[in-house]
């Protein structure tokens, strides 16, 4: 024991060091205490973090509601940081749209994910138009997109005798208020005011008979088409006469009188054609509607107009074999297979 309480003495300060002795020893176990700290916390630091850098992989969340793709977060210890943004699909809203990382990314836990939720639609109900005139519509119509998709269109235009002042809206469908699911056509009333207005006739001349039926019946004229062959090279299908000719004034509910190029572009399983009639006289406008019922079953509105009677002419082009149905209301008036023989 003597021995080892020697070699103590020999090791640590003591009170028989010499001053000189005793600095040293003490500085040297300082120096070595430091040393062995440090190492030791270092070690720590370093568990510390191998601890921390746990990885998992990103869940794929766009589709899922908010509050389930929070869970998910939340279950493999990642934190969201959600963003909003509008879309043109209403039925979206609530929901993830977008993600950053991508689902199956591998990260370290504690990471934040951007999560990009949809806040819905631009226009989410079918505002009132009622009263507005039908300029100012068409002006707020094309105004209201989402992601630069028309999120709803105007649609049938027809025009009525009215104590509203001409141009003013009267009716609409779909009905104010109605939930807004997906893209539509809005389809309007307008008055014409109550004195017979007069119109003045533009030029047809040049435009595609599709064309030229859509601004005939926006503008509450009747029509009769009849065909020519079109020039050769020539694709066809345009309007080259009219009667009356542009620039007359002509009162609402006027027949107009076009020639037509035939269309050159008719597929060898189609047929074109002008459904011509002389219909009786009605005392106001009808309204008439010319659908194409195809070979296999489909069923197509080729043009909805109204008219006064008398000479009627509506162009087609349909697949062989079609059958064409002209009806007033419930009423058919004609009905006729098309056919290339």
């Amino acid at each position: 024991m003597s021995r080892i309480g020697q070699k103590l003495r020999d090791i640590f300060p003591s009170v028989n060091d010499t001053p000189e002795t005793r600095y040293v020893k003490t500085m040297s176990y300082s120096v070595l205490f430091m040393i062995v700290f440090l190492s030791v916390a270092g070690l720590a630091t370093f568990l510390h973090t191998l601890e921390g850098d746990a990885q998992t992989t990103v869940p794929d969340m766009v589709g899922q509601e908010l509050p389930v793709a929070l869970i998910e977060l939340q279950d493999r210890a990642l934190y969201p940081l959600v963003q909003l943004r509008t879309t043109d699909d209403p039925s979206l809203r609530g929901y993830v749209i977008d993600q950053v990382p991508a689902a199956g990314a591998l990260v370290r836990s504690g990471r934040r994910i951007e999560v990009v939720v949809s806040r819905g639609a631009v226009l989410d109900q079918v505002p009132d138009f009622i009263g507005d005139q039908i300029d100012d519509v068409r002006l707020a119509v094309r105004a209201l997109t989402g992601a630069g998709v028309p999120l709803i269109e105007v649609g049938t235009v027809q025009r009525i005798f009215d104590e509203a002042p001409a141009g003013t809206v009267i009716e609409q469908s779909p009905l104010p208020g109605t939930s807004v699911t997906g893209p539509l056509r809005l389809n309007l009333v307008v008055s014409r005011g109550d004195q017979l207005e007069q119109i003045v006739v533009p030029s047809f001349s040049g435009l595609s008979y599709q064309d030229v039926i859509s601004e005939l019946s926006e503008l509450g004229l009747a029509f009769a088409f009849e065909a020519v062959p079109a020039p050769p090279n020539s694709d066809g299908g345009d309007v080259i006469a009219q009667t009356p000719t542009a620039g007359n004034t002509v009162q609402v509910g006027s027949v107009v009188n076009l020639t037509m190029n035939e269309p050159g572009n008719v597929a060898d399983d189609e047929v074109f054609g002008i459904l011509r009639r002389s219909l009786p006289e009605y005392p106001l406008m009808v309204e008439l509607t010319l659908e194409a019922i195809f070979p296999n079953g489909n069923r197509e509105t080729i043009a909805t107009i109204r008219h006064p009677g008398g000479l009627l002419g509506i162009p087609y082009v349909v697949p062989d074999g079609t059958t064409l149905v002209l009806s007033r209301s419930d009423e058919t008036l004609v009905r006729q297979q098309v056919t290339s023989d």
